[in-house]
């Protein structure tokens, strides 16, 4: 058979050419950006909310004890994370996003059917979160990396998206369903929107498998053997990767969890404040466009150093302006959203291999995750402790400056690290 005819042998891509770069992989780039609007990130993380309080008055419980869900199912996919990333570098991506579409749509219709009681319904979460780890960027940015070089900024600031996408319509298109039909109903009705983006998915990157496998053999080709996990996480990028982007996590996602009830006790009413935090979905949208963007002209360490800077100002905003600075507080926090996985993918592939690529990816994303579950716990106990969430945003304020102390360091120590 001839393999060049099949494309198994597809001539490398030209990396030089950055406008090439788009009109030979617009494809994946496509895919990639409806695989992460349909995958766990966005269907599951959107939605969750939405179904606190149907799910409660049907089996009795209280909006706290359901609330349980969403902090295991996220804790989970942590652990999950660097298992996945490690996964995506042995059996590639395209297979682990596929298979792990297909389970993520499972998982709905099993926490559709199955779910009896509050042990049940935090058991199924979790199933999800296992099932559904290799729908989340930790696939999707690996086909990114082999695809696109010149452009790999823009091109992930448009997959990014995706999530912030999915903020505005999943309740927007969900809601009215489930107050219909019912939340069993509603869960499954995203199991099937998740299968089809699933089987579209499929379709184009099946079309375009030789494009990614070329691109992932050019890049290795001219890097450092296979590392082990072992060597890879206790690098010192890694090390300090993983402590940005934990307190990055903390600082940040607590603070827009909390947004509306911080701004109700601002004083701004119920419906104010709704309205104001819509405005954090269209931040993060605009704010992974423009990083993406700007990571292609300008050091992803200065860009980094750069947004950290601007969520301190918008967290002091927070802090002392009162309901005057919300709206400016709120912006500033989207974008901060927006950036960072930005910058997570794009500082991942700067300092690591396409070799080792999903397994540090995996185990960075993994510390965000785990900074994003613990945060808004925490703030929600230091209000309770205090009566206000001035303490939590001045320790949010704390976890950013250290980031940016890490960042310079990152960027300092730059010159004597090879790639892993």
């Amino acid at each position: 058979m001839n393999n060049t005819a099949n494309g198994l042998n597809a001539v490398a891509p030209n990396y030089d050419d950055s406008v090439g770069e788009f009109s030979r992989g617009w494809l994946v780039l496509l895919a990639c950006l409806i695989g992460v609007t349909a995958g766990f990130s966005s269907t599951y993380f959107y939605s969750s909310g939405l179904f606190l309080v149907p799910v409660a008055k049907e089996l009795g419980l209280t909006r706290g004890q359901v609330s349980m869900s969403p902090l295991f199912c996220y804790l989970t996919a942590a652990v999950v994370a660097p298992v996945i990333g490690r996964a995506v570098d042995r059996f590639g991506p395209i297979m682990i996003s596929l298979v792990s579409g297909l389970g993520l749509s499972l998982g709905f219709f099993l926490l559709a059917n199955f779910t009896q009681s509050l042990s049940t319904f935090i058991a199924l979460s979790m199933l999800i979160a296992i099932l559904g780890a290799g729908t989340t960027a930790v696939s999707f940015s690996r086909m990114i990396v082999a695809t696109f070089r010149k452009r790999r900024g823009v091109a992930f600031g448009i997959m990014l998206t995706g999530p912030g996408v999915g903020a505005i319509l999943i309740p927007a298109l969900l809601l009215p369903y489930l107050a219909e039909a019912g939340w069993r109903s509603a869960y499954q009705a995203l199991g099937i929107v998740v299968l089809v983006a699933c089987a579209v998915v499929g379709c184009i990157l099946y079309t375009q498998r030789a494009l990614i496998a070329a691109g992932s053999k050019d890049a290795a080709s001219s890097e450092v053997p296979n590392a082990s996990v072992r060597t890879i996480w206790l690098s010192a990028p890694f090390l300090l990767l993983g402590g940005i982007f934990l307190l990055a996590a903390l600082g940040v996602i607590s603070v827009v969890v909390h947004f509306v009830p911080m701004l109700v006790d601002a004083g701004i009413t119920a419906a104010s404040a709704a309205k104001l935090a819509s405005s954090i979905g269209f931040a993060v949208i605009f704010g992974r466009l423009l990083t993406g963007y700007l990571l292609d002209k300008i050091d992803a360490e200065l860009i980094a150093l750069g947004m950290f800077g601007l969520v301190v100002v918008g967290l002091a905003l927070l802090a002392l302006g009162g309901s005057a600075m919300a709206l400016p507080g709120a912006v500033i926090s989207g974008l901060a959203v927006g950036a960072e996985i930005d910058l997570l993918a794009f500082l991942t592939a700067r300092y690591f291999t396409v070799r080792s690529y999903g397994t540090a990816y995996g185990g960075i994303f993994g510390l965000f995750l785990i900074g994003g579950a613990i945060g808004p716990g925490m703030t929600g106990k230091l209000y309770d402790i205090t009566g206000s969430y001035k303490v939590p945003l001045i320790c949010a304020i704390g976890f950013m400056a250290v980031a940016c102390i890490l960042l310079y360091a990152l960027r300092v120590g730059r010159s004597r690290w090879q790639k892993i």
